[in-house]
């Protein structure tokens, strides 16, 4: 099985598009009086603590809780919050689709940042006095665009979460445990495993209890304490979880999800999905997004793109589908939805409009500018240019000299 790298980017268009609102982005006042227990979650959660103490237990790990203490919360995070008895605990909470954290993190300066943080930094930490003052600034503001959701409430939202993130990050690597790391269960650890190492190749029960130094049987004998399933279980949910997160970005096909996550069968792929989340994939992609088929605009651009920047390359459908990770009949189907052309047929016009002009504005032989704009035949040239446009080039050089 191949290990598939997440592209360098996603369309940023995604979300700056009215097709994509980010309703999904929920902005909750919390006020916790008693306990509240732990659930598994499929994205992401801030929370900010600004009035009252309590206790945090993240994967079996205990953390007291006081104001000005910022929690990020990643999916392989099960935690549970208390207060004392007769008290409470008050902040605020933003939760928010795994989907927009791989959008943020697009961001190369961003990634590393994320990285060391997992590795050695911690998941709750303690702000100074003035990034107090500015999360809780930024969330006063997207709180307030949250009510209004006016032209700008994209713009606000997205920068707001990205200044919140940016100030945990920074704080979490400059307090972390670089000679002792922050002492993880063997629990924790495991799923941090799945979670980051999940499309690996030879990623399995196996190699992940030899990381760990334990043995496979308590490697899942640990899962399940913790999680109430065992290692494959937990390593199908984690999958269909990023798969789910990718679906949001529909120039990435289904095939290429499936590889992405780790399963080398695409059948498996649609039978693991549809027994965790009771749809197909296809289905899923339709509710998810809130339309029903691939066609983009900024995909259709995209393969224009390409098309302008290989003309003159020997290149096909199938060329601009690898490159743009989506299937070769969504290529065609996109094609005719917005040109009403095939790639053949795109390709073709794009050569012969690079070949009128050089023969307008150049003095080079036709020959020259046949092979310039992409055919490697003067013959073939000659019929193109003749079908399309109803004459030769030499009959089209000529009518253009004064």
């Amino acid at each position: 099985m191949e290990h598939y790298n997440e592209p360098d980017t996603y369309s940023y268009n995604y979300y700056a598009q009215q097709e994509m609102p980010l309703d999904d982005i929920l902005i909750q006042r919390l006020i916790l009086s008693g306990d509240m227990p732990a659930q598994k979650q499929d994205g992401v959660q801030i929370l900010f603590f600004q009035d009252g103490e309590g206790a945090l237990n993240i994967n079996g790990l205990s953390f007291s809780v006081k104001p000005g203490m910022l929690l990020c919360a990643l999916p392989f995070h099960l935690y549970s919050l208390s207060a004392p008895k007769g008290a409470s605990l008050e902040g605020i909470r933003c939760s928010f689709p795994l989907s927009l954290l791989m959008y943020l993190g697009v961001s190369r300066q961003h990634q590393p940042a994320a990285c060391d943080t997992l590795e050695h930094g911690s998941p709750l930490v303690t702000l100074s006095p003035e990034d107090v003052r500015r999360v809780a600034h930024a969330f006063a503001e997207m709180e307030e665009e949250s009510r209004h959701r006016d032209h700008y409430y994209r713009n606000f939202m997205l920068s707001g979460l990205m200044r919140i993130l940016s100030l945990f990050y920074r704080e979490s690597v400059r307090n972390a445990h670089w000679d002792e790391p922050l002492h993880r269960s063997d629990g924790w650890k495991a799923l941090q495993q799945i979670h980051l190492y999940f499309n690996k190749k030879g990623f399995d029960a196996v190699s992940a209890a030899k990381e760990l130094g334990v043995s496979t049987v308590r490697l899942g004998h640990t899962l399940r304490v913790l999680t109430g399933q065992g290692f494959a279980a937990n390593l199908h949910e984690v999958r269909v979880r990023n798969a789910c997160a990718m679906m949001r970005f529909e120039e990435l096909s289904i095939a290429f999800i499936a590889r992405h996550v780790g399963y080398s069968s695409l059948a498996t792929f649609h039978r693991v999905f549809k027994e965790i989340k009771g749809v197909t994939p296809e289905r899923y992609r339709a509710g998810a997004s809130g339309v029903t088929a691939g066609i983009r605009r900024d995909t259709a651009w995209n393969i224009l793109v390409f098309l302008l920047e290989r003309y003159a390359d020997p290149i096909k459908a199938a060329d601009a589908a690898e490159y743009l990770f989506i299937g070769e009949t969504t290529v065609t189907r996109i094609l005719q939805a917005n040109f009403g052309m095939t790639f053949p047929e795109l390709l073709e016009r794009i050569r012969l409009s690079y070949a009128c002009a050089l023969l307008g504005v150049t003095d080079l032989q036709i020959g020259d500018i046949a092979l310039s704009v992409g055919y490697n035949s003067l013959r073939t040239f000659n019929r193109s240019f003749r079908r399309c446009l109803g004459t030769t080039p030499v009959r089209y050089r000529g009518a253009l000299s004064p």
